[in-house]
């Protein structure tokens, strides 16, 4: 029977009624920062692995076109995260990205200060099963305005919302020992290799009329995944949210999971860190890591190769599925198509990540401008 009120994880249709009227409506988004600042721009750039000098040193970054320090592209993400979807208002949904849609109109500049906007665009039931588990798919955009109400960039994001099953599956430890992965000598040397062989192409320009249809972008390498690695991605993003007294989870406002051997309360965010939550939420063996990351790497690998003098116009991306920790991504991609459009010389490329499986777990199309030789 609807009760009319929704328990935390279990969403009821006057809910449902209420959420999908919002549809087309613009809501102010909690920023984790306001002001595209150095140290911000660093610590993002720290998160994501990416030692690109134009993001880091003010001396070679003024001798460029911009004649400062700009930012990733994707450090958008810290200045508000699309994780904070209305659907938050009802408790206890398991949260997946599905995908994602980026793009981007100006460079971030150093001391850029920012306003975020996100538009609540629909809610759409998916499915529903004999248990009563339904799921939810959640689109909306977030619009990025500079100080001169410049648009900066736009989000569009897309999330799967689940109800929480009481049935969750039990893994032996022969299971999880089964499914953990066991790298070999030869495979930690290969992403060593990978490593050392980064290349930041920075101040030498790839030019549009250089660029051939079929080239091969040179791969970029994340892991093994630690918990080191996802520590440095939150603190460069402020993803997590608030700790101690000004946690939802401490202060009563939401009720997420509670150990039951423990009897600690743990947010939904513990999914991407501690094992036993991943278990217990989603009923998956690891904690996983963040689509937006694999998103951001993505990112890394192209700005690596288009050069200072590229600019990073879209990417796209949809998630295939999950990472666990202690995965390696190779972030990988190919160029399909170059062509020119209202004066722009553009590069369209096939992206994708794939772990040390070889399965494939996020594909993408990116968009990049470059500068032609005259």
């Amino acid at each position: 029977m609807d009760t009319g009120r929704s328990e935390v994880g279990i969403v009821c249709d006057k809910d449902i009624e209420r959420l999908s009227a919002l549809s087309g409506t613009t809501h102010p988004v909690t920023q984790t920062n306001e002001t595209a600042t150095k140290d911000a721009i660093r610590h993002f750039a720290d998160g994501i692995g990416d030692s690109n000098p134009l993001w880091r040193d003010e001396h070679y970054a003024s001798a460029t076109q911009y004649g400062c320090l700009i930012a990733p592209p994707t450090f958008l993400y810290a200045i508000a995260s699309p994780q904070s979807g209305i659907i938050e208002s009802v408790p206890g949904l398991v949260r997946y990205d599905a995908g994602c849609e980026w793009e981007w109109f100006r460079t971030i500049k150093v001391n850029d200060v920012f306003t975020a906007t996100n538009t609540f665009e629909e809610l759409v039931t998916k499915r529903a099963e004999p248990i009563g588990q339904r799921l939810f798919l959640q689109s909306g955009r977030i619009a990025y305005c500079n100080q001169r109400n410049e648009l900066v960039g736009i989000y569009r994001w897309s999330v799967i919302r689940s109800e929480r099953s009481s049935e969750r599956k039990e893994f032996s430890v022969e299971e999880l020992g089964k499914l953990r992965y066991k790298y070999t000598s030869e495979e930690l040397a290969d992403i060593d290799q990978a490593y050392a062989e980064e290349e930041v192409r920075g101040a030498n320009p790839r030019y549009w009329d250089d660029v051939e249809i079929g080239e091969v972008i040179r791969p970029v390498v994340k892991g093994p995944l630690t918990h080191a690695d996802m520590v440095a991605f939150v603190v460069g993003t402020g993803m997590m949210g608030k700790a101690h007294s000004l946690s939802p989870v401490k202060n009563g406002r939401l009720s997420f999971w509670q150990d039951q051997e423990t009897g600690v309360k743990e947010p939904g965010d513990g999914i991407h860190f501690v094992d036993k939550v991943a278990r217990g939420v989603a009923g998956i063996p690891f904690a996983i890591n963040l689509g937006a990351q694999r998103v951001c790497w993505l990112s890394h690998m192209m700005t690596n190769w288009m050069g200072d003098d590229g600019f990073l116009k879209g990417l796209r991306a949809r998630f295939k599925k999950v990472s666990y920790l202690g995965d390696t991504t190779w972030c990988r991609g190919k160029v399909t198509e170059k062509y020119v459009k209202d004066g722009f010389h553009l590069v369209e490329c096939e992206v994708w990540c794939e772990d040390q499986r070889h399965e494939v777990n996020t594909t993408g199309q990116v968009t990049i401008i470059l500068p032609a030789r005259r």
